[in-house]
């Protein structure tokens, strides 16, 4: 099992590819891979995800987890709908104050 924590966050883009293969090694070779991201397009390709705030907002695949129910449950007012069906956080800090 390889846990980490955001840990294609703040690293070149050199690192985070690096990182991201390393990743994609782990799960074909069939290990756990959990890591924590605050990035959707990273949530979004995991095979399950959790979404968190303060407590359990959803679990499951990324399809459902990052649709516009669970965000706006996790975020408020400060997730946008998209006119394609897409939604877009306007606040990806979510006052946590990062």
């Amino acid at each position: 099992m390889l846990l980490m924590d955001e840990p294609l966050t703040g690293v070149d883009l050199v690192a985070a590819r690096t990182i991201a293969a390393v990743i994609d090694q782990e799960k074909a070779a069939g290990r756990t891979v959990v890591f924590t991201t605050h990035d959707l397009d990273d949530a979004a390709r995991a095979d399950n995800v959790l979404l968190l705030a303060t407590r359990q907002v959803a679990f499951g695949p990324p399809s459902e987890v990052l649709s516009a129910g669970p965000l706006r449950e996790a975020f408020g007012g400060n997730v946008l709908h998209l006119d394609d069906g897409g939604v877009v956080l306007d606040d990806p800090h979510h006052g946590h104050g990062h």
